[in-house]
């Protein structure tokens, strides 16, 4: 068999749409193989704004694996700049066909080389399986690629989806039973980005998720606080057209000390995400985590079901958010391995 051509998605190259189109389209096929209902892929324009536009918290870069002329493969190199920057996450993907013969481990070893040379030492990935695969996709291909590079289990999740629009009645009973316990906040929802008075408590409330959520053995450091980066994160979802919706709450000297977000692109309107909800761990106990998401779900719902579906992930040791997002009405539809390496 003829030995495959390991080649950079460049930016800077003319045929960086084209040469983006195939990467894209192998990835695609990829992720929505065999898994119906759970598959979550990013549109194309926010792969795009990925690979192409230079920002100060992120870099990426994508490679394709072509075996003569044919695209088998697909990498992608993801580099957070303004935190954890000795870690890279690596994400490898072979056309079922082309399994087995030698392209995943060329990829990997690509991304890793790449990686160690921009200075990493910590290298994380993802495998995602069905939730009916039995004991926890010990024997899912993914997973046996990654331990055969060398690769440890860090953290296992569950993909939780609900379908939308959520009925009014159960968020208002949802309401109505969390208010007690929270009379003493006030509870502020917005579209868009996060109003200036608002941006440095939320800019710090919200650069503690990665640390305060359940994190396994996965080594991670929270993300920058500042407002600066919490701009230019808004500006890369624009550019992706990304809508996010958050609702905080507000204790009444003005601490913000909960807060939740879900993301809706323009580019799908099957399935939007619920991305990080996080309550300061000095104001737990007043359901105020409930409280900021049922107030986050009315707003999205003012105008309408923005998509089909709410996907969510949260850590399969996560009872207390797992709790509140079954009672939402969320249901398991998918499992998701995240695994580490030491380079």
């Amino acid at each position: 068999m003829s030995s495959v051509l390991i080649t950079p998605v460049d930016p800077a190259s003319a045929s960086f749409d084209a040469d983006l189109q195939r990467w894209y389209d192998v990835y695609l096929a990829v992720t929505l193989d065999g898994r119906p209902g759970d598959a979550a892929p990013w549109p194309l324009p926010e792969v795009r704004d990925f690979v192409s536009t230079p920002t100060g918290f992120r870099w990426c870069g994508a490679w394709l694996a072509t075996r003569e002329g044919e695209a088998v493969g697909a990498g992608l190199l993801d580099l957070p700049l303004s935190s954890n920057r000795t870690m890279a996450n690596v994400s490898v993907l072979v056309l079922p066909a082309a399994r087995r013969t030698g392209v995943g481990s060329a990829l990997l070893e690509v991304l890793e080389r790449e990686a160690a040379a921009r200075g990493r030492t910590l290298v994380l990935g993802e495998v995602e399986f069905g939730i009916d695969v039995p004991d926890e996709g010990a024997a899912e291909p993914g997973l046996l690629f990654a331990r055969s590079h060398g690769y440890a289990v860090g953290q296992a999740d569950f993909q939780r989806r609900l379908d939308l629009p959520v009925d009014a009645a159960l968020l208002d009973r949802l309401a109505a039973e969390a208010a007690p316990h929270h009379a003493a906040y006030e509870l502020v929802s917005w579209r868009g980005p996060v109003p200036d008075d608002l941006a440095a408590r939320y800019a710090a409330l919200a650069s503690q998720l990665l640390v305060e959520a359940p994190t396994g053995d996965l080594e991670i450091e929270g993300e920058d606080p500042s407002v600066a980066a919490l701009r230019e994160r808004e500006a890369a979802r624009v550019r992706q057209g990304t809508s996010v919706w958050h609702t905080v709450a507000l204790t009444a000297e003005g601490e913000l000390v909960a807060h939740t977000v879900v993301a809706v692109s323009e580019h799908n309107r099957e399935l939007c995400e619920q991305w990080g909800t996080l309550v300061r761990s000095d104001h737990r106990g007043h359901r105020l985590g409930l409280a900021v998401k049922v107030a986050n779900h009315r707003a999205l719902q003012a105008d309408g079901p923005p998509a089909k579906q709410i996907a969510t992930w949260n850590a399969t040791v996560n009872d207390h958010m797992a709790a509140i997002n079954e009672q939402l009405g969320f249901h398991r539809v998918g499992r998701l391995v995240e695994v580490q390496k030491q380079i």
